[in-house]
């Protein structure tokens, strides 16, 4: 065997060692991921029951969940007016307010606002 035939088998084996150590590599890689992603998983459930217990003890029933969100009367009721909420202008002030600055506007008279 001459030198460039050991050299060519020197460098066979070398590529072959290369891509045994490349697949171990990544078969480790791999493998310690899933086992890493998988014990985040089991810490994660954990530290969530610590978390969402006392959100689950302290949990208002549904009937109180609903009257939070659309209030006294349930949703069918929502769009009513409710203590505290602005009264809105009279039909008196819209009209004064939709004719001001066209040419009829020296015809209107301002009504009088109503006390709120």
């Amino acid at each position: 065997m001459d030198l460039l035939e050991h050299l060519d088998t020197v460098e066979k084996t070398r590529q072959i060692y290369l891509g045994m150590a490349r697949d171990a590599y990544q078969r480790g890689h791999d493998a310690g991921f899933r086992a890493g992603y998988e014990a985040a998983g089991r810490d994660l459930d954990a530290l969530w029951a610590k978390v969402a217990a006392p959100v689950v003890i302290r949990r208002p029933d549904q009937a109180e969940l609903e009257l939070r969100r659309w209030g006294p009367g349930g949703r069918a009721r929502f769009s009513e007016p409710r203590p505290g909420d602005y009264p809105g202008l009279g039909a008196d002030e819209m009209t004064f307010r939709a004719l001001r600055g066209t040419p009829h506007d020296d015809l209107i008279v301002r009504p009088r606002l109503r006390s709120v």
